[in-house]
């Protein structure tokens, strides 16, 4: 039998028994090579490849591992391709919507919304000082102080129609906040409230208390929709403090209206006698303090959310 020699220059050829473990010159390129012993050859692995892996339309079966193996590598393969694609996708879509939030905040810097929340601002405080001079006035009557009079008063009529003006101008300059912002509708939601109130109030001509109860109901719905919008400006601008005041700012007021009702509750059991006058008169001056109190808090806390939105505008 023969044996099959290669050479490292690609010559085949073959040799006798007798020159196993000997070496053979190569009749191509000269060069010596030692010959493999017979009982030790190996059989060349094309060959086992192709026993292996038959060619299309052979009769032999393919092995089962051989199988396995190929096709827990072309699943291999198809999924990494299907992660490297939602890879692509997300980096995609991330870096269409960091565009998008660097153009809302240009966009929102070039609105009219800082001008508006100075004049809310401005409006709040000149309503502030017009309230107590309003009560202040009321006190002394009660207690009897002649000549606190007429001009006082109107004047400080005219502080509170001013205030309310600068309040309507400054959530109209705010509709033109981006739209991108959480709660923007707040704004537009604020302004109806805002329009009933005012024509309720036109209406009412101090003749009917359920008017003017209906009148502070919408105005407390006017103030928290424009909480709302705040609230979602601190989101958008990534100012947590801005957001959390405005949070905490709508839950004391929240609070201060329930109070409110409740005292509007009792005294109107004391005038059907439902409960005694005495008893009655005493929770609802009670609640009415408390009240009046929490809505001062509310009042001042406003105001300097008010102030912290107008520093970081203008400090962005």
């Amino acid at each position: 039998m023969a044996i099959d020699v290669t050479c490292e220059c690609g010559r085949e050829f073959g040799v006798t028994n007798n020159s196993a473990g000997r070496n053979v010159k190569c009749p191509e390129c000269g060069a010596r090579i030692q010959v493999v012993e017979a009982s030790i050859a190996i059989e060349p692995a094309p060959r086992a490849s192709a026993v292996l892996q038959p060619s299309v339309g052979s009769d032999t079966p393919s092995s089962p591992t051989t199988d396995g193996h190929a096709a827990a590598s072309s699943r291999k393969d198809a999924g990494s391709k299907q992660v490297s694609s939602e890879s692509r996708k997300s980096k995609s879509a991330l870096k269409k919507e960091r565009a998008a939030g660097r153009r809302a905040k240009s966009a929102f810097h070039q609105s009219s919304v800082p001008l508006g929340i100075t004049w809310m601002y401005y409006g709040l405080l000149i309503g502030v000082i017009a309230m107590i001079g309003l009560c202040s006035m009321v006190m002394l009557s009660q207690a009897g102080q002649p000549g606190v009079g007429s001009p006082l008063v109107i004047l400080s009529g005219l502080a509170m129609v001013v205030a309310a003006g600068l309040m309507i101008v400054g959530k109209l300059l705010c509709l033109s906040a981006p739209s991108q912002i959480p709660g923007s509708g707040g704004v537009l939601l604020s302004l109806v409230f805002d329009g009933f109130a005012v024509l309720v109030a036109i209406a009412q001509r101090g003749q009917a208390p359920g008017l003017s109860l209906l009148a502070n109901l919408l105005g407390v719905g006017s103030f928290v929709c424009f909480l709302v919008f705040l609230k979602g400006l601190g989101e958008f601008l990534e100012l947590r403090d801005i957001a959390d005041r405005a949070a905490s700012v709508l839950w004391l007021g929240l609070v201060s209206l329930t109070l409110w009702i409740v005292q509007l509750g009792l005294m109107s059991l004391v005038r059907t006698r439902e409960i005694p006058p005495d008893i009655g008169g005493m929770g609802s001056g009670m609640l009415g303090v408390v009240a009046g109190g929490l809505g001062i808090f509310v009042l001042v806390r406003y105001a300097g959310l008010l102030s912290m939105c107008r520093s970081a505008l203008s400090k962005s």
